[in-house]
C-alpha cells in the first residue's frame, strides 16, 4: 500500500467530533433535566396539588396553576433539547456515513491504480 494513513484510520472527521460534542453537552443537560424534573421537581406540584380545590383560595389555585404550567414549560424544553439531541446524532451518522464512503472509495481508487500500474510494468518487461 502506498505512503500515507491505514486505510479507515479516521473515519471521524472535525466535523463529526464537533456534533459529537454539542450531542454529549445535549444529553448531560437532558440527564440533569430529567433528574431534577422527577425528584425535585414533580414531588413540588404533586405536594401542591394535594390542597383541595374548592377549599383553596383564588391565590393558592393561582399558584398551583403556575406551577403546573412551568412543569410543562419545564418538560417541554427538556423535549427540545431530545429532539436537538437525536437531529445532531441523525447528522453525526450522516457524516461517517459519508467520510467512510469518501474514503472506501479513495481505497477502491488506489488499489486500482496499483493494479494499473503493476500490469504497465509487467506489460513493459515483456515487450523487452
Amino acid at each position: 500500500m502506498a505512503q500515507g494513513s491505514p486505510p479507515y484510520s479516521s473515519i471521524v472527521s472535525a466535523r463529526s467530533r464537533r456534533l459529537r460534542t454539542i450531542g454529549a453537552l445535549l444529553l448531560c443537560a437532558i440527564t440533569g433535566m430529567t433528574i431534577y424534573g422527577l425528584w425535585v421537581l414533580m414531588p413540588a406540584i404533586h405536594h401542591a396539588a394535594q390542597v383541595h380545590p374548592l377549599l383553596a383560595s383564588v391565590h393558592v389555585r393561582r399558584q398551583i396553576f403556575t406551577r403546573v404550567a412551568i412543569a410543562y414549560a419545564y418538560w417541554g424544553v427538556c423535549a427540545l433539547l431530545l429532539c436537538a439531541a437525536m437531529v445532531v446524532a441523525w447528522l453525526d451518522f450522516r457524516e461517517v456515513s459519508r467520510t467512510y464512503a469518501a474514503q472506501r472509495r479513495a481505497l477502491w481508487d488506489e488499489a486500482t491504480h496499483s493494479i494499473s500500474q503493476r500490469d504497465r510494468s509487467n506489460g513493459s518487461s515483456h515487450d523487452a
